[in-house]
């Protein structure tokens, strides 16, 4: 049972200049450039181990590779092509240059670099909540150094509270968690009941991944699956060296509770029939996630506080990629974060013992405003494109020739790059 949180309780306080909320792909980029440019961070993560359960596919653009300046690891396997399959039947045969991932490498390989940096990683504790200090918006004084929020979390391994200062938080900590009571996936009474927000579903796919080794040998090519069974969405099988993985993503709103695992069943029992798959391969793992489709979130970068990769929308929602964005966009925010701190930093050792504030929050306003300005010019128009492409989908799905349906809002068909 965990205990109430107040100051008799919190075992240590500790001061950062951000902290990081969430040790995905998104939190554990931005930890690691941050902590490049000597910016004191700390990265919060409740699993125990580094991002495990993965739960995605695992592949990711090859231009991933650009934007780090040193060979980042957890590359599993090179893609050369994609294949698109329409109701079993090959209807696409595209280059498509990516990259099959272990994630957990990958991510670990980013939090390596961060601590050896000088950042401080807390795996299995869990962030409970996060106060603004700075109650007032007014103009007022502040001794140094300025801190603005601070982050109780709770030890899980030690059950214990510890609170985290900082002067900017960081929520990198995915789209909202949809489960089942007994760990299945599907809408029920009790999930609704507890979900005020009436977009939920219609901005929600359920998908999963099980991982399998490989019994046959595949060439580098990703697979994409589409029948009208996968409503609103598709299915996969994407090779790695030992292993493959396969699964599907489906509408959350059409699902009843524990329904996508019959779905997945029919989707394999397709592939065992086309030849994909032999029937015998030992499956090493079987993962739930959901995936968020609403598009950029970018309201949610504001006062003290900032959304990451998923929690802020980076997102494909029509093909559910979001590793390659969530990457490329902590890499933008990591550099206009860690100028403001610094200007800040910079502010504060020009004063004496204390300063006006209302100096630096305009200098807040005017770098998160930059931050915003430069996430929308790099992906505003693909993500629209995508919306745009995920609402005409659903809207014909059961009215469309479906063949052509596809054609007009899958990546790897000329049609989903034309304006309607």
């Amino acid at each position: 049972m965990l205990m109430d949180l107040n100051d008799n309780n919190v075992t240590y306080e500790e001061v950062f200049d951000v902290v990081i909320i969430g040790a995905g792909p998104a939190g554990a980029s931005l930890a690691y450039y941050l902590s490049a440019d000597n910016i004191r961070t700390a990265l919060v993560e409740k699993k125990y181990h580094f991002d495990r359960p993965v739960r995605c596919a695992e592949i990711v653009p090859s231009p991933i590779t650009t934007l780090f300046d040193e060979k980042i690891e957890g590359i599993n396997r090179k893609i050369q092509f994609m294949d698109t399959y329409i109701n079993g039947l090959k209807a696409s045969s595209i280059k498509s240059a990516a990259l099959m991932l272990d994630r957990e490498l990958f991510v670990k390989f980013l939090a390596d670099r961060f601590t050896e940096n000088g950042g401080k990683y807390f795996n299995a504790c869990k962030a409970v909540s996060v106060k603004n200090l700075n109650f007032s918006g007014e103009r007022q004084k502040r001794k140094k150094p300025c801190i603005l929020s601070e982050t109780a979390c709770f030890n899980l391994k030690e059950a214990t509270f510890f609170k985290l200062k900082s002067r900017i938080v960081i929520f990198a900590n995915g789209s909202p968690y949809f489960k089942g009571a007994s760990g299945s996936y599907g809408r029920n009474e009790k999930e609704k009941s507890h979900n005020n927000s009436p977009n939920f579903y219609d901005d929600l796919m359920i998908g999963v991944n099980a991982n399998y080794e490989s019994i046959k040998k595949y060439e580098n090519r990703s697979m994409i699956f589409f029948y009208p069974f996968i409503k609103y969405g598709y299915g996969w099988l994407f090779p790695k060296e030992k292993s493959f993985n396969t699964g599907l993503a489906v509408k959350a709103c059409v699902l009843e509770e524990d329904e996508i695992k019959n779905i997945f069943l029919k989707f394999k029992k397709h592939l065992l029939n086309a030849g994909f798959i032999t029937g015998q391969e030992k499956q090493n793992s079987f993962v739930c996630g959901n995936i968020y489709t609403g598009g950029l979130k970018t309201e949610k970068i504001c006062g003290d506080y900032l959304a990451a990769g998923d929690a802020l929308g980076l997102v494909n929602p029509v093909t559910g990629a979001g590793i390659f964005n969530a990457v490329a966009a902590s890499k933008i925010m990591a550099g206009k974060l860690a100028a403001l701190i610094k200007k800040i930093i910079e502010n504060e050792d020009s004063a004496e013992t204390s300063r006006d504030l209302s100096n630096e929050h305009e200098l807040r306003v005017n770098y998160f405003t930059d931050i915003k300005t430069e996430i929308n010019a790099y992906f505003s128009k693909s993500i629209s494109r995508a919306i745009d492409k995920r609402r005409f989908m659903e809207q014909n799905w059961e009215n469309y020739g479906f063949e052509a349906l596809v054609k007009k809002c899958w990546v790897s068909f000329k049609d989903y790059f034309k304006r309607d």
